[in-house]
């Protein structure tokens, strides 16, 4: 009797153990489905760019909840500090890059729901004095903002000259022009390429109109290179994203996050503009 007893008690432990593991597998899958969306793009499906994303009513979080896998912050440098606004006249002491961006991001990696992400500085004002103190304010998350970050950090507007790319912290990329020749080191610190779209819009009598085989030999050229290609002052709707996306644009700026995420996730059919 007592060896029936032993015998029960170790298959009980032993199926304990089973459900443990199965329960711990399925846990695992929930959390890489639930952060899938994240952010690792099929090589034909673009990724929304939240350009101007702290002029959102909810910044931040509207967007990465959004599912856009790239995000932009305005700052400008004062005081010691570096505020997040369009504008030199919009600066409020509560919204700092370190707050609504730099915090937030930290937890959300550290919570394993970032995969593959960027975040885009745009440097308005005192580029030095600026670049500073965004290294010094990424190094107070050593543990998140590093060589195997899922976070890709890339400065934009104000950057600094070329050949001081590689005094900065590997892990910090730089927003690249096509009016720039790169050497093959500085190619390797370019997070991606950015262009004004209007530079592609043809006049004729009636309007505008987009030179779309130029638009093709630009993105064409930047895949070659390894590049991926985001334009700047596109149209932002549903039809004009559609053309993006079939030419085969990687990053699709947008200030209407939700919208686009929907376009883009649920696979829409463009409608007309809105």
């Amino acid at each position: 009797m007592d060896n029936f007893v032993s015998i029960i008690i170790i298959f009980k432990n032993h199926m304990n153990l089973i459900m443990k593991q199965l329960l711990f597998i399925c846990m695992l899958w929930s959390n890489l489905l639930l952060k899938g969306w994240a952010q690792e793009p099929s090589s034909n499906q673009p990724i929304g760019h939240c350009h101007n994303d702290y002029r959102l009513f909810h910044p931040f979080t509207t967007a990465f909840e959004a599912q856009m896998a790239s995000i932009e912050a305005d700052v400008f440098f004062k005081r010691g500090k570096l505020f997040v606004a369009h504008t030199p006249f919009h600066l409020n002491q509560q919204r700092t890059l370190d707050k609504l961006y730099l915090q937030p991001l930290a937890e959300a990696a550290r919570e394993g729901k970032i995969c593959n992400m960027q975040l885009v500085i745009d440097i308005k004002n005192n580029r030095k004095a600026a670049l500073r103190e965004i290294t010094e304010e990424l190094s107070c998350y050593d543990d998140v903002f590093n060589d195997c970050s899922p976070i890709k950090i890339i400065i934009s507007g104000k950057r600094p000259p070329q050949k001081d790319w590689d005094s900065f912290p590997s892990y910090i990329y730089f927003d690249g022009r096509l009016s720039e020749k790169y050497s093959e080191t500085q190619q390797s610190r370019i997070g991606m390429m950015s262009d004004n779209f209007r530079h592609y819009k043809t006049r004729w009598k009636l309007g505008f109109g987009t030179n779309e085989k130029t638009l093709k030999k630009v993105v064409a050229l930047c895949h070659a290179k390894g590049e991926k290609i985001r334009f700047w002052n596109a149209p932002d709707n549903k039809k004009e994203w559609a053309k993006l996306k079939a030419l085969g644009v990687d990053i699709i700026n947008t200030d209407n996050p939700i919208k686009l995420n929907l376009f883009l996730h649920k696979d829409k059919a463009p409608t007309a503009d809105e």
